[in-house]
């Protein structure tokens, strides 16, 4: 009588593939259990809710070094080690935050600037059309549009 779960009902139970399951098995993250005489290997339940714990990290943006680093925190029972992960963790994420809103600043920036951009981009635009908003198109003018934009956001 089998006992457990097949890798394809487990894989069905955690909502990822088999092959997914493979992976984390090479990874180190899964176990992979002995191969019985009957040929098929037979998973806990428990590594339902493992697998659920390695996709919601990484949903959280963990990596899977980082992962199989709280899973072995998680195993050694050293919940000052595990917050102090997580806590680095949310420290990264509040920079990327950061440096993403500056992003944002810049690229809002240049939102007013799509005519001037699009005469260096798009071969559409005519001589007449430059003229006709003001611009010459050279390299030298490029020049003070990014630094007027850089500027704005620096002032921000």
């Amino acid at each position: 009588m089998v006992t457990g779960l097949s890798i394809g009902m487990l894989a069905e139970a955690a909502g990822v593939n088999v092959e997914t399951i493979h992976y984390y098995q090479r990874r180190g993250l899964l176990d992979e259990p002995p191969k019985p005489f009957s040929g098929y290997r037979c998973y806990l339940p428990e590594q339902v809710k493992r697998l659920r714990f390695i996709k919601r990290a990484q949903a959280l943006g963990f990596t899977l070094d980082e992962v199989g680093a709280l899973l072995t925190l998680d195993a050694a029972c050293t919940c000052s080690e595990t917050r102090a992960l997580a806590v680095r963790k949310l420290a990264l994420i509040e920079q990327k935050m950061v440096d993403l809103a500056a992003m944002r600043q810049v690229l809002g920036g240049l939102e007013g600037l799509t005519e001037r951009w699009a005469l260096f981009c798009c071969p559409g635009f005519t001589a007449e059309r430059s003229q006709s908003i003001g611009f010459v198109h050279t390299w030298a003018m490029r020049m003070p549009i990014q630094a007027q934009s850089l500027e704005r956001v620096g002032a921000q």
